[in-house]
């Protein structure tokens, strides 16, 4: 079966109170942040599925996205994304997503950046409305999956330069996918990347060392 891909997107941006934590909605800054992500959402591949939490701020981060991004696709609000721990999260998806090949997860911390370092074993700090997408091998069928590989991680403060972002996208994944997935082909245990400062992997997999104004 071929490799599918796994989007994970942390909601943007949300007011601190509400009389129920489920309640929080966006705040403006939030939702400019949801509309900007939805782009590099579209640029990294529409999901054929998505999955959310049933939170207010997830929704919200999920329509305007969607709104931002001009695509639509099929929608299921799990309850299960509320809180949720990342073997539940993948448990969830395992059952949820059937034979799409692109899905789309929109949710919370701590579980966002713990799924992608369970499947990944990447240390990511997943901030408002960041989006990481990964190549999961074998699909959504097991109880997980044998080899993943991350390609770009976008922090929302990059998502509204979607020239750049785009441009990072196809070089990231253009070039690194592909050859770590040689390697393991030909049986290698790591693949390790090197890359300067000024690479483009470098903001993309620590998104707090990403000091580039504009």
């Amino acid at each position: 079966r071929p490799m599918a891909t796994l989007q994970v997107l942390r909601h943007a941006q949300a007011q601190p109170f509400a009389r129920r934590d489920h309640d929080r909605r966006l705040t403006p800054d939030g939702a400019a942040d949801a509309r900007a992500v939805g782009k590099v959402v579209a640029a990294s591949g529409v999901p054929d599925l998505v999955l959310t939490s049933t939170a207010r701020r997830a929704v919200e981060t999920l329509q305007l996205a969607m709104d931002g991004g001009g695509w639509e696709t099929d929608v299921t609000e799990l309850d299960a994304l509320y809180g949720a721990a990342p073997d539940e999260v993948f448990s969830a998806l395992a059952t949820t997503a059937g034979r799409r090949e692109t899905v789309l997860i929109v949710g919370h911390e701590p579980w966002c950046s713990g799924l992608v370092g369970v499947l990944t074993g990447a240390q990511v700090r997943m901030a408002t409305a960041t989006l990481a997408v990964m190549e999961v091998r074998p699909g959504w069928d097991g109880s997980a999956p044998s080899w993943c590989c991350l390609t770009p991680l976008v922090p929302s403060r990059a998502a509204d330069r979607p020239s750049m972002v785009e441009a990072n996208f196809q070089i990231t994944y253009g070039r690194a996918s592909p050859a770590a997935a040689r390697a393991v082909a030909a049986g290698f245990d790591a693949v390790e990347i090197h890359g300067a400062p000024s690479h483009p992997l470098s903001p993309y997999l620590l998104p707090f060392h990403d000091r580039r104004g504009g």
